[in-house]
């Protein structure tokens, strides 16, 4: 007889860390870049006799910018990844919306009765909405057709609001 090994499932959890890890540091070290280029190109202006730094400076610059650009590329593509892999997906349904995450096998449902309100929070390249329940809890929805969602939350008198920073803008329905 042959005892068949189950191994516990994967967990990619040191995945995500690396890819939050390299994500924001060559996106710091992008945007550093990008200052810096911009810092040397705005010496002259601010003093005629700072041209000659700023033509000595450009060289470094030069390379320091074609260094940065790609890092900015690599922080993108980390990002899509991180996303791909802690993405929770709404799909509108008649019944609610049908949430799918990687990390759970089945598909969680939520209820139109259960909504008290939907925030769509306004961030730099990332647009979430966070479902409010009337139980008191939240449920963080990265992706969802939002223009179906509204009618949805339109004719059920569920709020939805735009949040931009700390100020909000109230839409009925």
């Amino acid at each position: 007889m042959s005892a068949i090994l189950e191994q516990p499932p994967w967990s990619p959890w040191l995945l995500r860390v690396l890819l939050m890890g390299a994500s924001a540091c060559c996106g710091v070290l992008s945007a550093v870049s990008m200052i810096f280029f911009f810092w040397v190109l705005s010496l002259s202006a601010r003093h005629p006799l700072l041209l000659p730094i700023t033509l000595l400076l450009l060289p470094v610059a030069l390379g320091v910018i074609v260094v940065g650009c790609p890092l900015w590329a690599i922080s993108a593509a980390c990002g899509m990844k991180l996303h791909q892999l802690e993405g929770v997906y709404a799909k509108v349904g008649a019944d609610g919306l049908q949430l799918q995450s990687v990390h759970e096998p089945s598909p969680r449902q939520v209820e139109w009765a259960e909504l008290e309100e939907v925030l769509k929070i306004h961030y730099p390249l990332c647009e979430p909405y966070l479902l409010k329940l009337k139980r008191g809890s939240e449920v963080r929805v990265d992706f969802v057709d939002e223009g179906l969602l509204k009618r949805h939350l339109g004719e059920r008198g569920t709020r939805f609001q735009d949040v931009w920073g700390s100020r909000r803008e109230t839409y009925p329905g």
